[in-house]
């Protein structure tokens, strides 16, 4: 409810998926803060696209994983 209940962008849509979750779509102009927000959910949130911070942010847990091994 914490992402579908607020206003993050003015051309945002968000959708409820299959599996109970919702997919939000907007526009942002930070990227840097668009990872850091996406990657602050931890397991309960998932970027769909676009693909090239799609793979930063799995880079960033990766490396994450390392440090507590």
């Amino acid at each position: 409810t914490y992402v579908s209940e607020r206003k993050w962008s003015k051309d945002q849509n968000i959708e409820n998926a299959k599996d109970g979750g919702i997919v939000l779509e907007f526009t942002t102009t930070s990227k840097d803060e668009l990872i850091n927000w996406i990657l602050s959910f931890g397991e309960e949130a998932e970027l769909l696209e676009p693909p090239d911070i799609r793979e930063t942010i799995k880079l960033a847990l990766v490396n994450a994983l390392k440090r507590y091994k």
